[in-house]
C-alpha cells in the first residue's frame, strides 16, 4: 500500500478501491483531481515519510505501552491501508484498549459504516 503515500492520478482509483470495501460511484476527472491534490498536500507529505521512516516509533514505540487510560480501536476488517494485523499489534500494545473489527469495511468507516461506528462508540462509552 506503500505507492498509495504519494498519490499520482493513475493511482487514485486504486486509493478509491483501498478506502471502500464497495467501491462508491467513482468520481469525475476533476473530482479525482481533488482527491489526489489533497493526499499530496504538504501536511499530509510529512506524515507520509515520518511515517515510512519511523513507523515503529511513531505507531508502535515503546510510549504507547505507556498509556494507561482506556481507549476504543475501531476499523474495517477488509481495510488494506491499516490492516487487521497492524490493528491487533496496536490493540496489544495498548492494554486497556478495546478492539472491534467492522465487517465488509475497509479505511473510510466513519463514512461506509457510520451507524455502526456510532453504535459501537456509544456501546464503548456506555
Amino acid at each position: 500500500m506503500k505507492e498509495l503515500y504519494f498519490l499520482k492520478r493513475k493511482r487514485s482509483l486504486k486509493l478509491i478501491k483501498a478506502l471502500y470495501y464497495e467501491t462508491p460511484e467513482l468520481p469525475g476527472k476533476i473530482a479525482r483531481k481533488a482527491l489526489i491534490r489533497s493526499w499530496n498536500e504538504l501536511p499530509n507529505q510529512f506524515l507520509t515519510a515520518n511515517t515510512l521512516e519511523r513507523e515503529e516509533e511513531i505507531f508502535l514505540g515503546k510510549k504507547l505501552r505507556e498509556i494507561k487510560i482506556p481507549a476504543l480501536i475501531v476499523s474495517g476488517k477488509e481495510d488494506s491501508i491499516t490492516n487487521v494485523a497492524m490493528t491487533k499489534k496496536l490493540h496489544s500494545y495498548l492494554k486497556k484498549s478495546t478492539l472491534v473489527l467492522l465487517p465488509e469495511a475497509k479505511h473510510a468507516i466513519h463514512m461506509e459504516k457510520p451507524e455502526e461506528l456510532s453504535l459501537e462508540i456509544n456501546r464503548y462509552l456506555n
